[in-house]
């Protein structure tokens, strides 16, 4: 069986491996946060939409949120 002292340096070594790799998920996560915003910002410059112009954007997930905050921020309803 496990005792305590061993029990302590396993979450001891797990505690290493998460801060080894964890710079590395961010890494990760800034890319993908990246990726959706180059989609969003090309599907609106696709659309060339003007001020006031209403906009129907169809699921609201990650890429419609995203592309819903853009358009209001560029004067569209």
């Amino acid at each position: 069986m496990f005792g305590i002292a061993s029990m302590l340096k396993l979450f001891v070594c797990i505690l290493v491996l998460v801060q080894r790799f964890l710079p590395l998920l961010m890494q990760v996560q800034q890319l993908l946060l990246q990726l959706v915003n180059a989609t969003t910002l090309q599907s609106i410059c696709l659309l060339q939409l003007i001020l006031s112009k209403a906009v129907v954007v169809s699921g609201l997930g990650l890429i419609g949120l995203v592309t819903v905050q853009l358009l209001r921020a560029n004067g569209c309803t």
